[in-house]
């Protein structure tokens, strides 16, 4: 079973059959679409998600620190875009004048921050997803 994209006009989804969880391996998408670079998540960054998934969950179901996850499709709407925009609002802090410092990319120290806020933002948008999408993925 392919996985679901948007075609080039973004108005309908298509099913596209790869082998790796759906994704095609990176010769292969270079090949076929022309790019200079991966257009699929790596297997790295969907462990490295994966990982940041069971972190926040452990950490926020601790009544000190609100005592809900935002994998609970119970959980309030309001409550899942509060902890949405946080995490965005790290990323945008990073980013600007807020930081502390104008952001450059060959900064390790601030790239691997930059990489953790943008894991997190990622990591709420998706566990959301899931909660909505509940058992209809498996």
């Amino acid at each position: 079973m392919g996985f679901p994209h948007y075609s080039t006009d973004c108005d309908e989804y298509h099913d596209v059959v790869f082998d790796h969880p759906g994704h095609a391996d990176d010769a292969t998408q270079r090949l076929v679409y022309g790019l200079k670079y991966r257009a699929t998540l790596s297997s790295a960054t969907l462990q490295a998600l994966d990982a940041e998934a069971v972190r926040a969950h452990l950490k926020h179901v601790q009544p000190e620190h609100g005592g809900g996850s935002i994998f609970d499709p119970e959980l309030p709407v309001l409550t899942k875009l509060s902890a949405l925009g946080e995490e965005f609002g790290e990323v945008c802090r990073l980013l600007t004048y807020d930081g502390g410092r104008v952001y450059k990319l060959d900064d390790r120290e601030r790239r691997q921050e930059l990489m953790k806020e943008l894991l997190q933002t990622a990591n709420v948008a998706l566990t959301w997803y899931q909660s909505l999408a509940g058992d209809e993925e498996d």
